[in-house]
């Protein structure tokens, strides 16, 4: 692939951390990549989930536990991390595991540790051994799978050009009844705002979630990798996929992640579930219907600007909502607009061009502005 000696040159993690034993094939069919923390015997769910894939894709399946810590982790988090690399290497079954140990020889700084520098690791160290039909996972330690993964991930990519899916997701169930019942809020919440995106024809109808997605080794890399943030690196790479490629979301579930409580990341499941046990109602994190209709409105308008004079634009912005021409300027769009339009050959280009821009983080940005209450500062 011409894209991978340039990427691996630039942009990848090469050393010290290396896949153990050393995959026996040179190109797989299928690699999951798997970032560990902390797990100990629970990750057991997750291979036992992975066991019951069809046998004959299962020979073809590589997957690589990333077990990670930082380097001032404390003795229990190591002992944890060293119970799962002993599962792992008594485990037998049809397909391979690599380990990649980032917790104890070669620990994350302190600095960079997380789960999107651990997921980076296992995706650029799998990159030598996929060929241009290899497809890419990203899973969780606690996360299980349908019996019908594989099989349904192989018939996308095989019976058309899918650059990167986002697949179906439902939550563990909890037994607890309070946690049970905030894991279906935030549920809800995710699909009704990914359905609401999708309906006003944002590229970013989709729900991100870093145990959900899977992509081809040249998407990948035309995003950049996946970002070493310590949270929100699915978010991230996925913004960079729409700049880049595309994405395509499917409805049929078959991921189911942990509803557990976590304090590792200030976003994501675990951190919405923690808010949940401390009392915070999670239906408020629903955006306003209004914030949905405004943004639907600004994307048409945008869309069809090119060579319309940012004077002009924000006329017309004003005339979709009083407050819209006051975003758009915090967001610095009097900058950058000369640049989109001479950068831009035709409305197609314009309107691509305009899209990277107004990508995803202004998007949640638009829909938050727009659901809270600024009537004081409008003159």
């Amino acid at each position: 692939m011409k894209f991978l000696n340039k990427y691996i040159l630039k942009k990848a993690i090469t050393n010290p951390w290396e896949i153990a034993p050393k995959p026996e094939k040179t190109d797989y069919k299928f690699i999951i990549v798997i970032p560990s923390l902390r797990e100990g015997e629970n990750i057991l769910h997750t291979l036992q989930s992975i066991s019951s894939q069809n046998s004959e894709l299962q020979k073809q399946l590589l997957v690589i536990f990333v077990i990670n810590n930082s380097e001032n982790a404390d003795n229990e988090t190591k002992i944890e991390n060293q119970k799962s690399k002993n599962l792992l290497n008594k485990f037998q079954g049809i397909f391979e595991i690599g380990i990649i140990d980032a917790y104890s020889k070669f620990p994350l700084s302190n600095k960079h540790a997380g789960v999107g520098l651990a997921r980076k690791i296992g995706f650029d160290l799998a990159l030598p051994f996929t060929n241009k039909n290899t497809i890419l996972c990203a899973l969780d330690a606690d996360t299980t799978i349908s019996p019908d993964y594989l099989i349904i991930l192989d018939s996308y990519f095989s019976k058309q050009k899918v650059n990167c899916l986002v697949l179906g997701i439902k939550h563990q169930y909890s037994e607890n009844l309070n946690e049970e019942k905030a894991i279906r809020e935030y549920e809800d919440f995710l699909y009704s705002t990914a359905n609401k995106l999708k309906k006003i024809n944002s590229p970013y109808g989709f729900v991100s979630m870093g145990s959900a997605m899977c992509f081809s080794p040249e998407c990948y890399i035309k995003a950049g990798g996946i970002s070493k943030k310590k949270a929100t690196e699915d978010f991230y790479f996925l913004q960079e996929v729409v700049k880049t490629s595309s994405i395509k979301s499917i409805p049929e579930i078959i991921v189911y992640p942990s509803p557990r409580v976590s304090n590792r990341v200030y976003l994501g499941t675990g951190f919405r579930m923690g808010q949940a046990k401390k009392g915070d109602k999670l239906i408020k994190l629903k955006y306003d219907d209004e914030s949905f209709k405004y943004l639907g409105e600004w994307i048409k308008l945008g869309e069809k600007s090119y060579q319309i004079s940012i004077q002009q634009v924000l006329i017309e912005a004003r005339e979709i909502e009083i407050r819209l021409p006051i975003f758009l300027t915090q967001n610095k769009i009097e900058k950058i607009w000369r640049g989109l339009n001479s950068s831009s050959s035709n409305n197609n280009n314009f309107k691509s061009q305009f899209h990277r821009w107004f990508d995803g983080l202004k998007t949640y940005r638009f829909l938050k502005y727009f659901s809270t209450d600024h009537s004081a500062s409008v003159q």
